[in-house]
């Protein structure tokens, strides 16, 4: 049942939208949802600014860099778990984008 959940887009854009609504951390950007773009089996956000994981590291980024971007992440899932008892259980590369903004260094 979880695999199609994780594939009915529909279900995905509700998700995007209630972390977009509860997950209220500085320098952490979700995109919106374009509903009329969007279906069961298309799921169409705004587009971010930033940088694949892989993209970013390519770039060389400081240890400070690092250490601040891992306390972000650290931050989402400590925030989503605890605090909003939500889990976004997808956490592949893809989903996130490192950027200045977000760095605030």
């Amino acid at each position: 049942m979880r695999l199609h959940e994780e594939v009915d887009y529909q279900h995905e854009a509700e998700n995007t939208e209630w972390f977009q609504q509860h997950l209220k951390l500085h320098n952490i950007s979700i995109p919106r949802v374009h509903r009329g773009l969007s279906s069961k089996r298309i799921l169409t956000t705004a587009r971010l600014p930033g940088l694949h994981l892989e993209q970013w590291l390519q770039h060389g980024p400081s240890q400070k860099e690092r250490n601040h971007f891992g306390q972000l992440l650290y931050d989402v899932f400590v925030n989503s778990f605890y605090g909003l008892h939500a889990l976004h259980a997808d956490p592949n590369p893809g989903n996130y984008l490192f950027n200045r903004v977000a760095g605030g260094l």
